[in-house]
């Protein structure tokens, strides 16, 4: 069980490095072509609604469904998050 942790851990260590690297690399390239990169924050992204703005866990039942309680907006719930983000 420790060396699982310690496994985990380690994972975690790289993939936040990698992303971190890839971060630099987009806003130097985004700099190059005077472009804008702008860091949003993905929090709650897949409870909130495109359409009304409404928030809520129960909006997002299921992995891939979205279903707004408020308005009855229904989508992909990937596509309903990257509309908001």
């Amino acid at each position: 069980p420790n060396m699982r942790k310690a496994k985990a851990g380690l994972n975690r260590e790289l993939l936040s490095k990698g992303l971190a690297k890839t971060i630099e690399f987009l806003e130097y390239k985004a700099k190059k072509y005077g472009k804008l990169v702008v860091k949003v924050s993905p929090h709650y992204s897949s409870q909130e609604c495109a359409n009304c703005g409404h928030t809520h866990a129960d909006n997002r039942k299921t992995q891939d469904n979205f279903l707004c309680l408020l308005c009855g907006n229904h989508d992909n719930a990937d596509i309903n998050a990257a509309k908001i983000i």
